[in-house]
């Protein structure tokens, strides 16, 4: 005789032992309940082996009761003792109802054991059976039919009964709620199962229940879509074992099936949501990552981690412990330490990593703790980003920075000391031009005047640092700046150094001042020669560059355009990071004591700034220096050099009205002009010049003011006279030459000017020039 193996899913879900028989006795099918009672598995119970569990001395009672049930096809319902797994024996009450073709016997057992011992509540249960009996057999049959009702559509679950034999397919009220059928429609949705699948369905769940049928596997399940009476489909899944008749002939097919069109949606919304995250993680720029609880391992790694840590997301993943073996080793400590603080709060970190390659980056990680509902720390996310060229942008910011704020201080200081020579260089170039030269005195003159001399030199460094030069621009060659520089510069490096030149002929002219140019020529040349000890080479190059707006290698603050490039480069000890980092920095110097100012280099980044260039370095330890200037090219033509001058001094008998703040330096300007042979009228400031020269207005032939003084300024006072005689002449003159200055409208390209301190050769070309000027 063939034992059933299939099972009845709505009957695992009931507390009760549940049971199903043949006729004659042979158990099918018996839930999980049961056997768990028993002890023993379920298959030692299906067939005759339920009688060894009743008692011995119930056995023959229970078996009349079952023959008699079977034989009147009425509802079977008997007391006995069935053998707990303990070995203990409890009473049971049995009961049973048949099918509507009494070929099989659906049972259950309820644990009455209490109510047994009990004599009175057994009295009262025994007469209530006896009631029940009284009210007959059908009234029992529909209880237990409502009870059973009641816990399906508490389950929400839709049984069937499809007879393979008839081909009739049942279907349970609750399917009537499922598909929001009606009475009616759910007869039709009973006839027309097939054609409400999905059309995308359809064919996968025949075939696959024409294979289940052919050769029945234990558990049958199956997902697919019904189409509901508003013509939407929902999700259902079925589960469903086939009923064997005494012949071991598949009779029926039982199933349930539930709702899961709510689970299918939020699994959907789900998958859109993963794919969405996806899509975002991997093409943003930073890295995000997802780790366990005590970081032993990644989830997930972002794309963007093997572009900034050059580095497999897969090593990560295989090797959480190379994310900390990447990181700077100075850094490494301090970051572990503060990863363990993700235990309890979101953090914040920066560090270096050294990629594979030896680069060097700075990263910033953001991470924190993901908790579940109980405030468990479950996962840990962080957002990691590349801050390498912001750190970069940031470190060029504040350079620029300190060098605005020292380039303000030293054309401060300028200003005031450029003051204080011009008195000390006048008079001792009216001293020298008053002396014979046998007097005992010329020889200290001289001295007093090639200090003066020096220390202006120095004070034209400054502005030159400072950006603070007025400039006298022209167009030049680049290529013949070189080559005249060239000349001077093989008699200062050394014959040590070996002075090479590459130059691309026909470069395009740049606007500078010819001064600038040869002096940051000059400091260059000087420091490459000091890191070149024990001899060397230095090589001067020109060529010409585009920086396109689309490139992102474009440096901080260079406008796009085309560029003249000077490449000077020297084969030196070079440079560390550190070092370089600083170079341009004023008073910052490597050299020993007393060997240099440190003033060398910000001078040449001053020239170049106030020139509208753009000055980088490249070096590395023993590898030597190079240093690229880039001066903005210009159309036109270069101008030739102007010859100099015959040496004698030209002079006039003009009338020249002086206004200086200054005393010191008013009283030694009139004396240098009277030298000249011109008169002056002086004035301490703007106020007293006006109504002076209302005065004397037809005898004055040139302005020569100070551009800086309290109350009316230089470039005031000359806009007042001009409105009182247009045609007037002016020659402006300044030792402060910041910002002021430009604002007061003086630019040495469209008004005279004269820098202060001034030699008396200066002052009487210029102010001759001025005259003479149509």
């Amino acid at each position: 005789m063939k034992v059933q193996s299939d099972h009845c899913p709505w009957a695992e879900s009931l507390p009760h032992i549940v049971w199903r028989a043949r006729p004659d006795g042979f158990v099918e099918y018996v839930n999980a309940r049961g056997a768990a009672y028993a002890g023993v598995p379920a298959e030692g119970i299906q067939g005759w082996g339920w009688r060894t569990l009743i008692h011995p001395e119930d056995v023959g009672r229970a078996q009349a009761a079952w023959d008699q049930a079977a034989r009147s096809g009425t509802p079977y319902e008997t007391e006995y003792r069935l053998r707990r797994t303990d070995g203990a024996y409890r009473w049971q009450l049995v009961r049973a109802l048949p099918d509507g073709s009494l070929q099989r016997w659906t049972g259950t057992c309820t644990d009455i054991d209490d109510q047994a011992r009990a004599a009175q509540d057994r009295e009262r249960l025994l007469a209530r059976e006896r009631q029940a009996r009284v009210a007959g057999v059908a009234a029992q049959q529909a209880r237990h039919h409502a009870r059973l009702q009641l816990a399906i559509q508490a389950a929400g679950v839709g049984l069937w009964d499809w007879d393979l034999r008839t081909g009739a397919l049942y279907f349970s009220p609750e399917y009537k709620r499922q598909l929001g059928c009606g009475e009616e429609e759910l007869k039709e949705a009973c006839d027309e199962w097939e054609r409400r699948l999905h059309p995308d369905d359809r064919e996968r769940i025949t075939q696959r229940l024409e294979a289940y049928l052919a050769k029945p596997w234990p558990d049958y399940e199956a997902e697919y879509r019904l189409r509901h009476q508003d013509g939407s489909y929902r999700w259902m899944l079925t589960r469903a074992e086939l009923v064997y008749d005494a012949q071991g002939t598949p009779c029926h097919m039982l199933g349930c099936h539930l709702d899961i069109t709510e689970r299918k949606q939020a699994e959907e919304a789900q998958r859109e949501s993963e794919a969405r995250f996806r899509q975002l993680a991997d093409n943003i720029d930073e890295v995000f990552w997802l780790a366990d609880a005590r970081l032993q391992s990644i989830l997930y790694v972002s794309p963007a981690y093997e572009r900034i840590r050059g580095r497999t997301c897969e090593s990560l993943r295989k090797d959480p412990r190379s994310f900390f073996e990447a990181i700077h080793p100075d850094d490494r400590a301090r970051a572990i330490e503060t990863f363990w603080v993700l235990l309890d709060a979101p953090t914040e970190l920066e560090y270096r990593i050294v990629r594979p390659d030896g680069v060097v980056r700075w990263i910033r990680n953001r991470a924190f703790p993901v908790r579940d509902a109980a405030g468990h720390v479950i996962r840990i996310a962080g957002l990691a980003e590349d801050m390498t060229e912001r750190r970069h942008l940031e470190m060029q910011l504040r350079q620029a920075q300190k060098m605005e704020a020292i380039g303000q201080l030293a054309g401060g200081v300028a200003h005031d000391f450029n003051n204080l020579l011009a008195v000390i260089s006048g008079h001792s170039e009216l001293l020298a031009a008053g002396s014979p030269a046998d007097d005992q005195w010329h020889d200290s003159v001289a001295e007093i005047r090639r200090a003066s001399q020096l220390a202006a030199s120095s004070t034209r460094q400054l502005l030159a640092f400072s950006r603070r030069q007025i400039l006298e621009p022209k167009l030049l060659d680049l290529n013949a700046v070189v080559s005249d520089a060239g000349k001077m510069l093989r008699r200062l490096i050394g014959e040590d150094v070996r002075l090479s030149t590459n130059l691309q002929p026909r470069l395009k002219p740049v606007r500078a001042d010819r001064g600038q140019l040869d002096q940051m020529i000059l400091n260059l040349a000087l420091n490459a020669r000091d890191a070149m000890p024990a001899g060397g080479t230095l090589t001067l190059e020109t060529g010409e560059i585009d920086w396109d707006p689309a490139c992102t290698e474009t440096p901080l603050g260079v406008r796009p355009a085309h560029y003249v490039r000077l490449t000077v480069t020297d084969s030196g000890h070079g440079m560390t990071p550190e070092v370089q980092a600083r170079v341009f920095e004023p008073f910052f110097t490597t050299k020993a004591e007393g060997r240099g100012t440190g003033l060398g280099l910000s001078v040449v980044h001053g020239i170049v700034q106030q020139s509208g260039g753009h000055v980088s370095v490249c070096s590395r330890p023993g590898a030597g220096t190079t240093f690229h200037i880039d001066l903005p090219a210009v159309p036109g033509t270069a101008e030739s050099p102007v010859p100099n001058a015959p040496s004698n001094l030209p002079g006039g008998h003009e009338t020249v009205l002086l206004v200086e703040d200054e005393a010191a330096v008013r009283n030694v300007t009139t004396r240098m002009l009277e030298c000249l042979g011109y008169r002056v009228l002086e004035a301490a400031n703007g106020e007293e010049a006006v109504p002076l020269f209302e005065a004397r207005r037809a005898d004055i032939n040139l302005l020569m003011t100070d551009v800086v003084m309290p109350g009316l300024g230089g470039r005031g006072l000359a806009e007042a006279l001009w409105a009182r005689d247009a045609g007037l002449k002016v020659l402006f003159h300044s030792g402060y030459t910041d910002d002021t200055v430009v604002r007061g409208g003086i630019l040495a390209a469209e008004v005279a000017f004269l820098q202060k301190p001034f030699t008396l050769e200066a002052l009487a070309r210029k102010v001759r020039d001025v005259l003479d000027r149509r």
